[in-house]
């Protein structure tokens, strides 16, 4: 940044410059003469442009910092912009999540009552059948002993 530095070494030249022409002007000395102040004329003149350069200098810097804070800006309200979006996504996700849960758990308890329901039918059959072994196999006794 060569222009940052020539601008900050203006304004300090400048400042100093024109102390030091103040000072020797209020000593006391005698009035100096139509060339002297000329020549003090024309350093006010340059410092006057020096001052200008640097307050322009310093302008063009505040834009281009504000061009940034513009952009800085616009960037930020994207980035909030999209966490109210996906704020929102993660909403719905979680609340289909809550319902697809809640379905499941219906699922595995119908499915353990059906599963319990069916070992009951089983062991009905299975008593069943043995019922009716026993009974036939005490029917055909009683048919051998009729037939005997």
């Amino acid at each position: 940044m060569t222009a940052g530095g020539a601008a900050v070494g203006c304004c300090r030249e400048t400042a100093g410059g024109s102390g030091a022409g103040t000072g020797a002007a209020g000593t006391g000395r005698q009035r100096p003469g139509a060339a002297a102040m000329t020549q003090q004329g024309a350093a006010l003149q340059t410092y006057n442009n020096e001052l200008v350069k640097c307050i322009e200098d310093l302008c063009t810097k505040r834009e281009e910092l504000n061009q940034h804070i513009l952009q800085e800006e616009e960037q930020k309200n994207k980035l909030q912009n999209d966490i109210r979006i996906l704020t929102e996504k993660l909403a719905k996700v979680n609340e289909s999540l809550a319902r697809k849960m809640a379905t499941r758990n219906e699922f595995d308890r119908t499915i353990a009552e059906t599963e319990a329901a069916y070992m009951k039918i089983l062991e009905s059959s299975q008593t069943l059948l043995t019922v009716l072994k026993r009974e036939a196999g005490t029917l055909n006794q009683v048919k051998e002993n009729r037939d005997e």
